[in-house]
């Protein structure tokens, strides 16, 4: 493995971690949430899942992907508070 694919492989499993902890978080707290933000849950739930699908191919859209998962993630745990 080449030194850009290894940077690639750390990245996509650092954003990992971060996207998995902070999807448990919002579990936790969402039996506190109201209709609407269950609402987003549902449709945001699948997304992730898929996005740790793609996680194992550890590629450059898959980073974009967590990237992208993260901030729609952050952006329902800040509506939560």
């Amino acid at each position: 493995m080449n030194v850009d694919s290894e940077s690639l492989k750390k990245e996509v499993e650092a954003g990992m971690t971060r996207l998995v902890g902070l999807r448990d978080e919002v579990r936790v707290r969402l039996h506190l949430a109201g209709m609407e933000i269950k609402d987003e849950w549902a449709k945001l739930e699948p997304y992730l899942l898929d996005i740790e699908k793609k996680a194992l191919d550890a590629t450059a859209s898959t980073r974009e992907a967590i990237t992208h998962g993260l901030e729609r993630l952050e952006t329902l745990r800040k509506k939560m508070d």
